[in-house]
């Protein structure tokens, strides 16, 4: 019997002993394409959508953005004893894709991105990419139960989580957040 986790309901009561839902990389680009959608984007355009991470350019009659992201699906950390701690993996950019580290720029960006999807019920989170470059190996991007509940409720927030910066938002908020994302990483 593997590990339960600790999941959110769509009325935001918890369904414990659970284990967690993931999608097919082809599910997680149209998940992401709806989210958009719903987020404000009119259009979104794949450049390269054969791995993570994946290059895009997101537009509405306002404004275009590019993006170089990591997609994942939001799982368990892998503790039995901790279940309500969620995580994605990312390998480091500079090492693995050197040619999609970008620097954050008016409309440019690089983001991890994770989504989580229990009971029908869509939340993104984000956690500051910059902060996961330096590392040699794959590392851990962390999300408690309580940050994605508060995602919930609050419809966009941003924290900490494990000493590491997280935006946790409804898809309605995407071009919020990235407003918010760029305007702090813009150096």
């Amino acid at each position: 019997m593997g590990i339960k986790y600790t999941n959110i309901k769509k009325d935001n009561s918890l369904d414990f002993n659970t284990d967690y839902i993931t999608f097919s990389k082809k599910e997680l680009l149209i998940e992401f394409e709806r989210c958009a959608r719903e987020g404000g984007i009119e259009s979104v355009e794949w450049f390269d959508k054969k791995e993570s991470p994946y290059k895009c350019r997101l537009a509405n009659d306002t404004k275009v953005y590019h993006l170089y992201m990591y997609l994942k699906n939001i799982s368990g950390a892998g503790w039995e004893n901790k279940p309500w701690i969620k995580r994605v993996q990312v390998p480091n950019i500079r090492i693995q894709h050197p040619e999609y580290y970008v620097s954050t720029s008016e409309s440019t960006t690089l983001l991890i991105i994770g989504y989580y999807n229990y009971d029908l019920n869509p939340l993104l989170v984000a956690w500051d990419a910059y902060g996961f470059v330096m590392h040699s190996t794959v590392r851990s991007c962390y999300v408690e139960v309580d940050d994605l509940l508060r995602g919930y409720d609050e419809g966009y927030f941003e924290g900490e989580c494990s000493g590491q910066r997280i935006w946790v938002f409804k898809p309605e908020y995407l071009c919020h957040f990235l407003d918010d994302y760029i305007s702090k990483n813009t150096f």
